[in-house]
């Protein structure tokens, strides 16, 4: 390869390479960031025990509806 050609080709990579995470919308994964999300693992709890023992279902929030 000339010395003009593979001037090209290291100026043009990192722009191809910008365009192609752009048109694959990699920047999203990347960029984003797991301190804000909450854990894919943990459950939200649909019902809870009361004081006497009796199950109330709960809100979205978690806490319990009345």
């Amino acid at each position: 390869m000339t010395a003009d050609g593979f001037g090209s080709l290291l100026m043009a990579a990192p722009l191809l390479l910008v365009l192609v995470a752009g048109v694959l919308r990699l920047d999203e994964h990347i960029f984003t960031s797991n301190r804000g999300k909450k854990s894919e693992r943990a459950r939200r709890r649909f019902a809870v025990s009361d004081q006497d023992g009796e199950e109330v279902l709960t809100d979205p929030d978690g806490r319990p509806s009345k």
